[in-house]
């Protein structure tokens, strides 16, 4: 984020810094013609900060987690400070934040499906939001279950799989649903290798 913020000044766009302009100002930038051409990543990054409004905290947290080994400050019923307060629930908890990130991501990792390229690879598929109706004949996804505290679950092959609530409800459910389709789909979701040969994330399960 830092990199691109310094790219954004050295393009005459001091104006627009992350964490200091709203989220349909960061798109506008993104999708400018200068931007597109000399700074793509823009708009790469912003989809990854469309978990909440409050644009200022979530790129001050994700810089505090950032900071330091294995995410020492994640809380994950709550966040950080803000504005010199203590974190409440308008806010988005560190483990809403790390489950958004992880999706964003995966979505950059898979492929569209043909039949519907305006639906997100990953979390448009594979992921049920809050409040969200469970698809019928759901086959992989993770699930959000409860805001406050956070809590998520996994589908996988025809079951439902309810993960120990707490600290490591986020992490747990991350690594099992990786552990599901590895262990059903032989690592492949949506057409694509989640092991060596693909997205590489698989190794984080690896005996």
């Amino acid at each position: 984020m830092d990199e691109i913020d310094s790219s954004l000044q050295k393009h005459g766009v001091s104006d627009v810094q992350m964490g200091y302009v709203g989220l349909d100002r960061l798109r506008q930038t993104a999708q400018s013609n200068m931007i597109l051409q000399f700074l793509p990543n823009l708009s790469i990054l912003v989809p990854f900060l469309e978990v909440t409004t409050n644009q200022e905290y979530l790129v001050n947290r994700i810089r505090q987690l950032a900071r330091g080994g294995c995410m020492s400050d994640f809380k994950w019923n709550g966040g950080g400070r803000f504005n010199d307060k203590e974190w409440n629930n308008t806010l988005p908890s560190d483990s809403q934040i790390m489950m958004h990130l992880f999706i964003t991501y995966m979505d950059t990792q898979l492929l569209p499906v043909p039949n519907h390229p305006e639906i997100k690879p990953f979390s448009g598929h594979y992921y049920i939001k809050l409040n969200e109706e469970v698809p019928s004949g759901v086959k992989f996804a993770i699930q959000h279950c409860r805001e406050n505290p956070p809590h998520f679950r996994v589908h996988a092959g025809g079951e439902v799989y309810e993960i120990a609530q707490g600290y490591n409800n986020l992490f747990h459910t991350i690594l099992f649903f990786l552990h599901r389709v590895n262990e059903i789909e032989y690592g492949m979701l949506g057409g694509i290798n989640l092991g060596r040969s693909g997205v590489n994330i698989l190794w984080v399960i690896d005996n």
